[in-house]
């Protein structure tokens, strides 16, 4: 019994001591209602410190009470009656006689009780603590929800406050306005002052008839209100025309006036008539070389390849397939492929051929505007675009407006009385009355047509000096730099082929070399005997003494030059050569040294080089070629070897006979056009490839207005280009044209 009264004292104690921390609460709750997160942990940790000295506190009361007697208790009175008052003043003395036993159940039974009730009250803390957090956190959303209904509120009242302004203001500016306009109309409209008067007055009158009788009779209320109605309709109409009369004005005013309207008449008809401007769709589009499909990006060129025609698209030359090229880059750069080229015609072939460009704007298909087939500028008013000759204005109505014009014959000529002249600026045939476009088609017509000779036409009484050191033609005015390419100007142009002789004949006429001896201090190093100009004067000199035996002979040393120098270093002349056959050269013809081919050398030395070399370097000649391709035809045509074909760069490389960009994967090889592609394959591996068209069902029209090949899809600029393309291409054989 004592045990249980001290157990139940002690809890009594502890929910004692505890209620100031309520209480704590409590006012935490009434006076601050913002107790945050962190202060109810605080709390938490503050009860369970308390619970932890309670229970210290009941374990060194139990142990005491098992170690001291009761007469020890009774000694310390003040410590016994805070401990067991009970048990004192009742007397009961029942537990000095109790089983050790006993009492330590007994003791055990209190602890255990006594944690179960230290569990409770902190469970029951922790509950308080919560429920106190929730209502903290309760109290934190009113205030805030508080806070923004006020800042609502407030806004509102601002936003009224603004509203309320600004209707102010626009009142304001509309009695401004209304003033204004009340002044304007009083000056201007003056005179209809009376007007009004009056007819405010006859209104005032019927109205107070309609009033006065009203009153007697009712039934004729509504039909007076009527007439009044009507009345007021008439006058504000009058009044509406009387306002829109013009002012007194000056004679100026009045024109400007007149010249508005005029203005707005021709701008009402001008937006009557249909609109045939030309709407350019882009600048340029990619188009498919297997069928007529054009797309405006080349991704979108791409998935037409995978869709349509089952192809994978790869291209070693460009680089970056997002970017598109600029087509007009001053530089010619191409950013796709990283690649400059050095000019315009180049750039574009390359835009054309890799990138599938087509550069030519796409017009709208709802364009009313018809270009002029026999327009004297050629100009395309279509695409508001110039061309310099005939021949590209009717090509490009042919190809882009899809026009059919027949091509240009010329059948007779007109004027046969009258020749061309030949050096015409403008390329105009006055004869045949035709501009044509380059000086090589002129030149040609005149010669073909009309029988042109141009030596005697021009300077029949003059000829051109085949011999002139400076190789000019006195006929054409023109200088040419080496004089192989002066004589055949005068053998195509002049007819003058009387130079052309043979090496036989020359050596044969002795005569002519006695006659005609070359200069030995001549600036150019020009041999007028041999017509032969070197680039040195050692060649020159060399020259003289091996072909005319002209100045000392070499004098001969003790050391003879050595064939097979492997720096090509003449000892006995104290010179160099840059290759072997310059070498060899100068010891047969300066020193006289009987040397054997090196087809003889090969043969008897039985040395070959090696084809397959590296480094390309032939060890019979003892030379280095740049390049594969030179080192293979050294060995064919220098040492007669019979070689197989060369080794691919990727030998087990598959290749793509529908390639875009006509790539060669073993070679690692692009070629130029679908032909080349095509006798690559054919030729070098073997393939059997049939040259494949584009429409190969189509039928071919010979006499074709527009000069467009059926199965190829290609559009021609003249017949004779049309022609010759049927003739070879596909094997067509055509009547000769006659002239008629």
């Amino acid at each position: 019994m004592r045990l249980r009264s001290s157990k139940t004292r002690t809890a009594d104690e502890t929910k004692r001591k505890a209620l100031p921390v309520d209480t704590s609460l409590d006012q935490g709750k009434s006076n601050s209602a913002t107790t945050s997160g962190s202060e109810a942990v605080n709390q938490e940790k503050q009860v369970h410190a308390l619970i932890m000295v309670k229970g210290k506190n009941r374990e060194n009361c139990v142990v005491k009470s098992e170690d001291e007697t009761p007469h020890d208790n009774a000694a310390k009175g003040e410590r016994s009656e805070n401990t067991l008052p009970e048990h004192i003043a009742k007397g009961e003395d029942q537990a000095l006689h109790q089983d050790p036993a006993d009492r330590e159940d007994a003791v055990a039974e209190y602890m255990a009780k006594g944690e179960e009730e230290d569990l409770n009250a902190q469970q029951a803390l922790l509950d308080h603590a919560a429920i106190q957090q929730e209502e903290n956190q309760e109290l934190d959303h009113q205030r805030a929800h508080t806070d923004t209904f006020v800042y609502e509120a407030t806004q509102g009242d601002r936003m009224d406050v603004d509203l309320e302004q600004d209707t102010v203001f626009i009142k304001e500016e509309e009695a401004e306005a209304n003033q204004f306009k009340d002044v304007m109309d009083m000056d201007a409209f003056g005179e209809t002052e009376e007007m009004n008067t009056s007819t405010n007055d006859a209104m005032d009158m019927e109205k107070k008839a309609v009033n006065g009788n009203a009153e007697n009779d009712t039934a004729l209320r509504a039909p007076m209100d009527n007439n009044v109605k009507t009345l007021i309709r008439q006058i504000a109409h009058e009044c509406r025309l009387w306002n829109r009369a013009p002012e007194p004005a000056s004679w100026d005013q009045s024109m400007v006036e007149d010249q508005e309207e005029d203005m707005e008449i021709a701008i009402k008809e001008e937006t009557k008539k249909p609109d045939v401007t030309l709407e350019l769709v882009s600048e340029y589009i990619y188009q498919c070389r297997k069928c007529p499909r054009q797309t405006r990006s080349f991704m979108a060129l791409l998935d037409h390849f995978s869709a349509d025609h089952k192809l994978n698209y790869k291209s070693r030359a460009i680089r970056k397939m997002h970017l598109e090229p600029n087509i007009n880059d001053p530089n010619f750069y191409c950013r796709a492929c990283e690649r400059t080229f050095q000019v315009d015609r180049k750039y574009r072939d390359h835009l054309k051929n890799v990138h599938y460009i087509v550069l030519r704007p796409i017009l709208d298909k709802n364009s009313d505007i018809i270009p002029d087939i026999d327009d004297p500028n050629n100009y395309c008013c279509s695409c508001k675009r110039k061309y310099t000759d005939k021949f590209l204005y009717r090509s490009h109505l042919r190809k882009f407006h899809k026009m059919e014009i027949a091509a240009i014959k010329v059948k007779t000529v007109k004027n046969p009385e009258i020749q061309p002249e030949w050096e015409d600026p403008h390329f105009y045939c006055r004869s045949c009355n035709y501009k044509y476009p380059s000086r090589y088609k002129y030149h040609e017509h005149c010669k073909t047509i009309h029988r042109m000779n141009l030596t005697t036409l021009t300077h029949p009484d003059v000829a051109p000096d085949p011999h002139h050191p400076d190789n000019y033609c006195i006929i054409c005015n023109r200088s040419y730099k080496l004089r192989y390419y002066y004589r055949e100007h005068l053998a195509l142009f002049h007819g003058n082929t009387d130079f052309f002789r043979s090496k036989k004949r020359n050596k044969q006429s002795s005569a002519s070399r006695d006659e005609i001896q070359p200069d030995i201090n001549d600036p150019n190093f020009y041999c007028r005997v041999c017509d032969r100009k070197y680039a040195r004067k050692w060649s020159y000199q060399c020259h003289l003494v091996s072909a005319h035996h002209i100045g000392k002979p070499f004098k001969k040393t003790s050391l003879e030059p050595e064939e097979d120098d492997p720096n090509y270093f003449c000892r006995a002349c104290g010179r160099g050569y840059n290759s072997r056959d310059t070498y060899r050269n100068h010891l047969r013809k300066v020193h006289h040294m009987q040397l054997k081919s090196l087809k003889d050398i090969a043969k008897e030395s039985g040395e070959l080089p090696d084809p397959f070399d590296p480094n390309f370097y032939c060890r019979v000649c003892k030379v280095t070629k740049p390049s594969v391709k030179s080192y293979r035809n050294h060995c064919t045509y220098a040492h007669y070897m019979v070689l197989g074909p060369a080794p691919f760069i990727n030998p087990d490389a598959e290749i793509d006979v529908n390639s875009l960009v006509f790539y060669c994967a073993k070679c690692d090889k692009h070629l130029a056009n679908k032909q080349k592609f095509t006798k690559h394959l054919n030729e070098v591996h073997q393939m059997g490839i049939e040259d494949r068209f584009v429409y190969p069902d189509a039928e071919i029209d010979i006499d074709s207005p527009t000069l467009t090949c059926a199965k190829c899809g290609i559009t021609f600029s003249d017949r004779y280009c049309y022609r010759r393309h049927l003739k070879h291409k596909h094997k067509l054989n055509l009547p000769s044209r006659l002239a008629s």
